[in-house]
């Protein structure tokens, strides 16, 4: 029984460590497309382009 308790335990702490590496996954590639898509939009803009104060909200 206690051995049956065992083997449940680990499958269960497996499937949390799956479950976290998938999420972790998917978190790492949403940065990796925001960062993808700044750098896009920063080379859009170009280096002539004023920056916006963002506390003021004036240039």
């Amino acid at each position: 029984m206690a051995e049956k308790q065992k083997q449940q335990e680990i499958v269960a702490a497996t499937g949390d460590f799956v479950l976290n590496v998938a999420a972790l996954t998917q978190a790492t590639s949403q940065i990796a497309m925001a960062a993808q898509m700044t750098a896009l939009q920063d080379k859009a803009w170009g280096p002539e382009q004023p920056f916006l104060d963002s506390t003021t909200q004036q240039l």
